[in-house]
């Protein structure tokens, strides 16, 4: 599967050249436009996606594990310190695609996501 991002042997070659740096592909984001970007709406909010399990009120146990289900010894938001918790609902900040799945090419898989 091609995805554009590098690999191994690419950075090996690149290393072990003596040729001029690449310049910087079109898309890349140059230091002018970043407080443009940081600005901008935020892409990854979906206006479909389950339904959210809790309201703002709820009081909920986070898990007492922070494993990522979709990618064994992938990223969690759930720090350790917040494993195995109780804590209120205060917001809910709609459906989300979060880099769980999708920045493993396991789809978007959109969630709500709350601020506990």
């Amino acid at each position: 599967m091609q995805t554009g991002l590098l690999d191994e042997v690419d950075l090996k070659n690149v290393i072990a050249s003596d040729t001029q740096p690449v310049p910087l592909n079109e898309k890349a984001l140059r230091p002018q436009n970043v407080l443009a970007a940081m600005g901008a709406h935020v892409p990854y909010t979906r206006e479909v996606g389950p339904t959210a399990l809790f309201a703002i009120g709820d009081y909920v146990r986070t898990a007492s594990q922070n494993t990522n289900r979709f990618v064994k010894g992938g990223h969690s938001r759930l720090p350790e310190y917040a494993m195995d918790c109780v804590g209120r609902i205060v917001d809910l900040h709609g459906t989300h695609v979060l880099p769980d799945s999708n920045a493993h090419f396991k789809g978007e898989n959109p969630e709500p996501l709350y601020g506990v």
